[in-house]
């Protein structure tokens, strides 16, 4: 992996005066940097060369096209115009010694028809990307010459190329080896429906990457999924250049041009100090993701459920655990109310547990208590009814959140999460939605008293099976070393969609959806205070 620095931070034009902007990103570790190139620009390009020779880094090229330019006209002439200009840039592009020309210069940049692409416009480009795709295998010094990058933009930038997907099929129809997609994470967070599908799709095709943020400001401060991003460019075996980008409205041209109003980082000094060091400590401390034993690849985005995630932030009442009665008296038969559902919700919107007498299996999303009876029926909790049992924490949207395989079940769960979290000796909660092909879901009956261990209510449990159906897993994982206090391992609760069944899990088999998680680093151990309690019989 080699890590670039953009310079439109501070200018699109790298005249002389901004020629220490090459030494300054070899100083913060950077490998190289990325030259603007356009016709209006510095023609100072031998010059940015030495500078860069003597500072040892390497460089990447970037340049667009405007409408007296357009390679999507309908006039032939001003294609070749389109062609003409990128072949200069590409001459200029191999004096650099550039690595990768990239840019969105498929089309006009900011000009808009009032309509979506049209398969002509979209020909049209393809033919002026092939010749310019024909023209740089002649310009650099591997075996496909120079490598172009395609930028695709957000709609209100750029109208023909959107997504991954538009991308990858006009690249389809350019057919060359040398020219392939810059993934943009800034214009993937506004346009794609899911980053996982939208980086697979794009595959082996991307050749290119920027890292900016969803406001186009200090990396980590907005919106962009960064571990899923990273994770899954690991996974498709991504491993050119990441290059910087912010944009600064102290920039003339760029700030008109781009609609930007505001700066979000404090200086350009210190966004391209941070993102270095951003860049540095992500992709040396996030595990790649999604091990093959999960299943394949689904490309659906499941949003029913308000998705939860990892927490960046410190969030005390999402980071903490609250739990009545511990699980070692529980297990030894102690099923007595100790709280009501009115007193729980005070303490989370997420949770599992059991109601008093064991009589249902409690399910919370979504700050909805729901109860699932020993014939599979689900009914919303009163709030006067007790609990003996509970696990609950405030779980609350964030940036965070993973695309689940097919395929996806109990067994396979932990090796998942393990995977893009790191919780193996802390507590943590899960949420999995999506469409499920079956779902063994259990409860016990009703008990009377004495109350019989756990280990002998499991024989009069009653099972049933779901299939092909829509909805939630709520999960708990607790680590080894609170066996006796929490539910050891995993213990997951069901309802589906339409809240008409639930239980609590046996075993589940996942056609598709995604799963969010936080990690849990405080509890609280709420304990009974009756009699029954204090008498009850613990190993």
């Amino acid at each position: 992996m080699k890590f670039g620095m953009n310079v439109y931070v501070w200018t699109t034009d790298l005249s002389d005066q901004y020629l220490y902007l090459i030494d300054r990103a070899k100083s913060l570790g950077y490998d190289g940097v990325e030259i603007p190139v356009a016709p209006q620009n510095t023609r100072n390009y031998l010059q940015i060369k030495r500078v860069l020779d003597d500072a040892g880094l390497k460089c990447t090229t970037i340049t667009n096209v405007g409408a007296d330019v357009d390679p999507i006209s309908p006039l032939p002439s001003v294609r070749q115009k389109a062609l003409d200009q990128l072949k200069w840039a590409i001459d200029t592009s191999s004096l650099l010694g550039s690595e990768n020309m990239v840019g969105p210069y498929f089309a006009a940049y900011g000009q808009f028809s009032g309509h979506g692409p049209t398969e002509e416009e979209l020909r049209w480009s393809a033919e002026v990307m092939k010749g310019a795709a024909q023209y740089a295998r002649l310009a650099g010094p591997g075996p496909d010459g120079l490598q172009l990058s395609l930028e695709f933009l957000n709609r209100f930038e750029i109208y023909l190329l959107n997504t991954t997907g538009s991308t990858v099929e006009l690249l389809n129809g350019v057919d060359e080896p040398n020219i392939g997609i810059l993934y943009d994470t800034h214009h993937a967070h506004h346009e794609e429906n899911c980053i996982q599908t939208a980086i697979r799709d794009g595959g082996s095709k991307i050749s290119y990457v920027h890292f900016s943020e969803s406001q186009r400001g200090t990396l980590g401060s907005g919106l962009v999924d960064w571990n899923t991003t990273i994770n899954t460019l690991r996974e498709i075996g991504y491993n050119g250049w990441v290059t910087v980008e912010a944009f600064n409205k102290n920039v003339p041209g760029l700030a008109s041009a781009a609609h930007v109003w505001r700066n979000c980082f404090e200086s350009p000094e210190q966004f391209t100090a941070d993102s270095i060091k951003f860049l540095k400590q992500r992709f040396n401390g996030i595990k790649p993701d999604y091990p093959q034993a999960v299943g394949a690849a689904h490309s659906k985005k499941v949003e029913p459920v308000r998705p939860g995630v990892i927490c960046d932030k410190d969030s005390s009442s999402q980071n903490r655990l609250w739990q009545i009665t511990p699980s070692m008296a529980y297990r030894s038969g102690f099923y007595d109310g100790v709280m009501t559902i009115r007193d729980a919700r005070q303490h989370g919107n997420f949770g599992v547990g059991q109601f008093a007498a064991l009589d249902g299996e409690l399910i919370v999303v979504d700050g909805s208590f729901y109860r699932a009876k020993s014939d599979g029926a689900v009914t919303v909790a009163d709030d006067n009814d007790e609990l003996c049992f509970t696990q609950l924490c405030f779980y609350e949207p964030g940036r965070t959140r993973w695309e689940a395989r097919s395929g996806l079940s109990r067994e396979t769960l932990r090796t998942f999460l393990e995977h893009v979290l790191t919780f193996g000796n802390s507590f943590c909660a899960f949420r999995i939605h999506g469409k499920f092909a079956s779902v063994v879901a259990s409860a016990p009956p009703l008990l009377k008293k004495p109350y019989p261990r756990i280990d002998k209510v499991g024989p009069m449990r009653k099972s049933y099976t779901f299939e092909d159906l829509e909805g939630t897993i709520v999960g708990y994982y607790s680590p080894v070393f609170a066996q006796d206090v929490g539910v050891p391992g995993y213990h997951l609760h069901f309802i589906s969609d339409d809240k008409q069944h639930g239980g609590h899990v046996e075993s589940f088999s996942l056609t598709g959806g995604c799963i969010d998680a936080v990690r849990i680093n405080e509890m609280t151990l709420r304990l009974p205070t009756s009699k029954e309690y204090d008498d009850c019989k613990l190993p």
